[in-house]
């Protein structure tokens, strides 16, 4: 059975071996992206900035979600924990703009709908950084198209 994996142990060796004999000194081939496997972004790609979620996420979420979700993001009584496994089991396979629409518009408990998309977006990138997944060098920004094409998995 032919692979995509062992098409691509033949193609590799042989495009060097081709670069080799055409002269090309030096020749690097990257892995394919996610985009180009037909995979999607997902939240352990580095979809925001460490400045993003330290600064600004950490800052909201401790204004406007640590009173119920507490500051280590464990959750208390009724409102849920924010990492871990839980949190992942309850998003898994769901869209990043899944996770800010719910927040948006049922945050907090006690003034729901009052955060900005912005605030929304960085608090969300607080919870990220509070599970682990990786920084990248940019934002994770408001825009709904984009969210929606990240998405929230288990593992990497």
């Amino acid at each position: 059975m032919c692979t995509v994996r062992s098409v691509r142990s033949f193609l590799v060796p042989a495009a060097i071996a081709v670069a080799a004999l055409i002269g090309v000194e030096s020749y690097a081939v990257a892995p394919p992206s996610a985009a180009a496997q037909g995979g999607q972004k997902t939240v352990w790609d580095g979809v925001y900035s460490e400045d993003q979620a330290s600064t600004r996420g950490r800052k909201e979420y401790l204004q406007s979600c640590a009173a119920c979700h507490l500051e280590e993001l464990q959750g208390e009584d009724l409102a849920p924990g924010l990492k871990g496994e839980d949190f992942l089991i309850r998003w898994s396979d769901q869209s990043v703009q899944d996770l800010v629409t719910r927040i948006q518009t049922t945050m907090p408990a006690d003034a729901p709908g009052s955060l900005s998309t912005q605030a929304v977006v960085d608090i969300t990138a607080y919870i990220f950084r509070g599970n682990r997944m990786a920084a990248g060098s940019d934002e994770l920004k408001p825009d709904a198209e984009a969210l929606k094409s990240i998405k929230i998995t288990k593992a990497k």
